[in-house]
């Protein structure tokens, strides 16, 4: 059994006050993250062998009527969970229970005090349009650090009937316990979001009075219809946690959840807390995220989404709110060791079902941190763009590989303890390069680095050897033959407000390889810029 610690409950932790059971990045109040017994089987790495055995009559009820729950019984080691309700799942992701099916499993439906390490209700998500198995996960950790409601995740391992249906995402059901995970009182009215639609749709769960919780979200329809935006801005107020929303709006922006909320219309619940009368949203089914650098900061199709930015005030009040966000929760490098620290976990499922996935399991990893660190440089392109920030210099991460010419070879690897990139040209003329984006305010600016070489040859190419340039510059020849780490210096001229820069380290040669020191690599302001 495999014990890796996440650490998403540090991070949402270090953000909690103890006073009265908020969050506070800024001093404005969030839902709590209050420590609770599912934590720990979330925390702590475990990754379970669920064997599911349905009946005959219960596996044809599941094809005939697959969102209709039937009994079934789960077996967890020596654990036997007995009468658990079992139903598929999904839209575009919908299969049916003879192939690999996503489910839901609630274990208290017909045995109420029956649980799962402390969960009422779980999702086994079938990953059908996620290669990677890991954006549900990635998109949780931001989410619930940001103080957007989402499920903690894991991993799983599913039998059918004996047969093996392999991996899945497991994902915190919409339960009791997780609202308690949040709040003191856990007893408020939810809804499921509508399909593709907005909430004078959403429909109330586990009702005792339907029409009843459909009229008390009447008053926050009513709000985000007024058409006087002063009276509209007072009345939200009164019904929805505004810091809570603009933070789901910000979360699903920064992972570039196209498919939520604020976006789509979709993939959504709300909850009503009974202590403050206030709405909240969680999000979920984000199996679909971190595909486009630039998504934009504004995700504006539903109809509280728009209420957010309705008059400049509102937006740069958004904005703002974004910033410290992005700031206190998207924590590159401890995102891309979690999602790395999953993957890891995901390898040793796989090494039991699928040896040849297994072997790629790492690799698909390092594919979603490479997009986690290209959507933190698209997010403070943007923000700098949208709120005239200063240059602040950080490290240069998300280096992504281009060939241009040739067969050129490219690997990320460690020397003792430093991190470096290398292009290596073969025997082949070969053109090749890492490069990552920047946005920079105006001014001027140098881009350095420490370049070895190894038996780079030289060519009639006025370009040869290693070097650095921005994309669509020209540089000098480079370094060439068997060198020693030297510094290397190409300065940028961004005279035109912030410009979009790609910055480029690169290696033209018939022959040889170039290293380029990987904390070497920035960007400096020279003396002068604002």
């Amino acid at each position: 059994m495999l014990r890796l610690c996440h650490v998403v409950l540090f991070i949402a932790a270090a953000a909690f006050a103890a006073d009265d059971g908020r969050m506070r990045f800024d001093g404005a109040s969030y839902p709590k993250l209050r420590v609770d017994e599912a934590g720990a089987f979330f925390e702590s790495g475990y990754t379970p062998y669920l064997k599911i055995t349905l009946g005959e009559k219960e596996f044809e009820a599941l094809k005939k009527e697959p969102r209709k729950d039937v009994r079934c019984t789960v077996t967890e080691g020596e654990m036997v969970y007995r009468d658990v309700a079992i139903h598929l799942k999904g839209h575009a992701s919908m299969r049916a229970i003879t192939e690999k099916a996503g489910l839901t499993l609630k274990f208290n439906k017909f045995r109420p005090d029956q649980k799962f390490h402390s969960l009422d209700k779980l999702h086994l998500n079938n990953s059908a349009q996620d290669g990677t198995y890991l954006h549900e996960f990635a998109g949780s950790f931001v989410c619930r650090a940001a103080g957007a409601l989402a499920g903690r995740v894991t991993h799983a391992r599913v039998d059918i009937n004996g047969q093996s249906r392999g991996l899945y995402v497991l994902v915190e059901g919409f339960d009791h316990t997780m609202i308690r995970s949040y709040f003191t009182n856990w007893y408020g009215r939810s809804y499921d979001g509508a399909y593709l639609d907005d909430i004078h749709n959403a429909t109330p769960q586990r009702s005792k009075n339907p029409a009843a919780d459909k009229a008390a979200l009447k008053p926050l329809i009513t709000a985000a219809q007024e058409p006087d935006l002063v009276k509209r801005r007072q009345q939200l107020e009164a019904v929805l946690d505004i810091k809570q929303f603009m933070s789901v709006m910000a979360a699903e922006s920064m992972i570039s959840h196209w498919d939520g909320y604020a976006s789509y219309r979709n993939n959504y619940m709300i909850y009503q807390d009974p202590t403050s009368g206030k709405f909240v949203f969680l999000t979920h089914d984000m199996d679909q995220i971190f595909g486009d650098p630039n998504f934009t900061l504004f995700p504006a199709n539903g109809m509280l989404a728009k209420a957010m930015i309705d008059t400049p005030a509102h937006k740069r009040e958004y904005l703002e709110h974004y910033q410290k966000l992005y700031r206190t929760c998207f924590h590159e490098d401890q995102l891309t060791n979690a999602v790395m620290q999953a993957a890891a976990r995901m390898k040793l499922i796989l090494e039991q079902i699928d040896p040849n996935a297994a072997k790629n399991a790492l690799n698909l990893g390092q594919d979603v941190c490479r997009r986690i660190s290209g959507r933190a440089r698209g997010i403070e392109r943007a923000l700098a763009a949208e709120l005239g920030l200063p240059w602040e210099p950080k490290p240069l991460r998300g280096w992504q590989s281009r060939t241009a010419d040739g067969n050129p070879a490219f690997d990320e690897f460690k020397e003792g303890d430093k991190s470096r990139l290398r292009i290596r040209a073969g025997d082949k003329p070969a053109v090749g390069s890492w490069r990552v984006r920047v946005a920079l305010p105006q001014g001027r600016y140098v881009f350095e680095a420490r370049i070895r070489t190894v038996n780079v040859t030289e060519s009639k190419d006025p370009q040869q050897g290693a070097g650095l340039r921005i994309s669509g510059g020209p540089r000098r020849a480079g370094i060439t033959g068997s060198t020693d780490w030297q510094k290397v210096e190409y300065e940028i001229n961004a005279d035109q407000g912030v410009t979009d820069v790609e910055l480029v380290c690169e290696l033209r040669a018939t022959r040889g390889e170039a290293w380029f020191d990987t904390e070497s690599l920035r960007v400096v302001s020279k003396e002068g810029n604002k």
